[in-house]
């Protein structure tokens, strides 16, 4: 074998290794993170898992959304330009540096230290004509404990959901990942 063959070979074990231990160490930060259903009309994801910080601290987490998307997933690529404003827009929004905005999401339920239901299509499912329900939930286990679950349900005729399932699970898995890490400093 070449010097070259076997670097090759290296390099690519080494990198299976290295995607192996990042699917383990994405995998290990929830009790249970799957794809619910997946068909060409609708799909949901579901992520749940025990956080170490009592429901008064993930809440006000969860409510700083800033602190924890990652801007890679937004529109100006400024986690601070983020806000889920529970008082007048009643919306998970984005301003722009130079004026304007996007509204991701609508918020139709919210009710402290339990429940964030935000309604609509994130990113770019948001140009096609489906509807979506991503759901917060929060319950105590113990004074510096909490459950919290995530789920995704997106419904719309026509637009090949099933294609969706797959990148939205990872991309909300990573929002749910760095919101837990985040409440629990």
């Amino acid at each position: 074998m070449t010097r070259a063959l076997m670097t090759r070979s290296l390099m690519k074990k080494s990198l299976t290794q290295a995607l192996f231990f990042c699917t383990f160490l994405f995998a290990s930060q929830f009790s249970q993170a799957e794809i619910i259903a997946a068909n060409e009309n609708y799909f949901e994801v579901k992520f749940s898992s025990t956080v170490k910080a009592p429901v008064e601290k993930l809440n006000s987490t969860l409510v700083d959304i800033a602190k924890w998307w990652n801007p890679e997933h937004s529109y100006a690529g400024k986690s601070e330009n983020l806000t889920l404003d529970l008082t007048k827009l009643h919306c998970f929004c984005e301003k722009f540096d130079g004026g304007g905005f996007v509204r991701h999401m609508d918020i139709g339920y919210f009710q402290p230290e339990k429940m964030l239901r935000l309604l609509g299509g994130l990113g770019p499912l948001q140009s096609l004509p489906v509807d979506g329900v991503l759901d917060f939930s929060i319950k105590s286990q113990s004074a510096e404990s909490s459950l919290l679950t995530v789920t995704y349900k997106v419904s719309g005729v026509g637009v090949g959901l099933k294609n969706w399932a797959k990148p939205v699970h990872g991309v909300i898995g990573e929002q749910f990942s760095r919101l837990k890490q985040q409440a629990e400093k």
